[in-house]
C-alpha cells in the first residue's frame, strides 16, 4: 500500500455497519493525516460499543470512492492497562521513517509508528514491564494534569510541539525527540476559566514561524477562537 497523501479531517461522522453482515454501529471522528505522496488510505477514529478503535479508510482516489477497512489499525490496551477502553483524538504526522501517531488513552496520550501508515507499533519503554504499562507506555501520563487527550503535534526544525487539551484547557508541550515531553509552563495555554467557558478541541499549524491554535469553545453554543503567536 504506498503512501498516505491528504490531510482528512472527519468529525462524528456514522457509518454504516460491516462484516458478515452483523450490524455494529460505529463512527469517524477527529482523523488528521500527514501529507505524502499517492492517495491510498487515511487513519482515523472508530467507534465499537464502548472502546475506540483506530481504523483505515482506503480510497482508489482523492475523491473516492471510499470503503472502510473493517480492521482496526491500533487498538486499546488489555486489562488493567493505561489505554485499555480507549485509544481516540489521532493525530498522524509523516517523519523520515515513515509515521507517528499520537493518540488519547484512557489514562495519557500515546504514540505509536508506522513504516506505511497501515501497520502500526506502540511506543514501549522497555524498563516498564507491569501494568499499567507492560503493553505499551503514555508519552504523557496521568496525573500532571488529569483528563490529557486530544493531542495536537506539530514538527518544527528546532522541536516537536504540542497542544491537547486536559480538564484545565490546552496544555502546551515540547519534545526533541517526540517520545519525552515537558510543558512549557505550570498553567494551560488556554485556560478554561480565564476565557470564562469550557474550551473543547483544537486545531494546531505553524507557518513562517508563527503558530495558529484554533479552538471550540463555550457550552450549550459553542464558536470558534484563534490564538496566535510570531517569533
Amino acid at each position: 500500500m504506498s503512501k498516505i497523501s491528504q490531510v482528512l479531517l472527519l468529525t462524528m461522522l456514522n457509518c454504516a455497519a460491516w462484516g458478515q453482515g452483523v450490524y455494529q454501529q460505529k463512527y469517524l471522528a477527529f482523523a488528521h493525516v500527514a501529507a505524502g505522496n499517492q492517495v491510498e488510505s487515511v487513519i482515523t477514529l472508530t467507534n465499537r460499543g464502548f472502546s475506540t478503535y483506530a481504523g483505515n479508510l482506503v480510497f482508489s482516489s482523492g475523491s473516492g470512492p471510499w470503503t472502510v477497512d473493517g480492521e482496526p489499525v491500533l487498538k486499546p490496551g488489555g486489562f488493567g492497562e493505561w489505554d485499555t477502553g480507549e485509544v481516540g483524538n489521532v493525530d498522524v504526522l509523516r517523519y523520515e521513517d515513515g509515521y507517528v501517531m499520537y493518540y488519547a488513552g484512557s489514562k495519557g496520550i500515546g504514540m505509536a509508528t508506522s513504516p506505511d501508515g497501515v501497520e502500526w507499533t506502540k511506543y514501549d519503554n522497555p524498563e516498564t514491564c507491569t501494568p499499567p504499562f507492560a503493553e505499551s507506555d503514555p508519552v504523557i501520563a496521568m496525573p500532571a494534569p488529569a483528563g490529557q487527550h486530544d493531542p495536537n503535534v506539530v514538527r518544527t526544525v528546532q522541536s516537536w510541539q504540542m497542544i491537547n487539551r486536559s480538564e484545565r484547557g490546552l496544555e502546551y508541550s515540547t519534545s526533541m525527540d517526540g517520545i519525552t515531553w515537558t510543558p512549557v509552563a505550570q498553567k494551560p495555554l488556554v485556560s478554561s476559566v480565564d476565557l470564562g467557558k469550557m474550551v473543547w478541541y483544537s486545531a494546531f499549524i505553524v507557518r513562517d514561524q508563527s503558530a495558529y491554535l484554533y479552538f471550540e469553545a463555550g457550552s450549550s453554543k459553542t464558536s470558534i477562537y484563534l490564538a496566535t503567536w510570531a517569533e
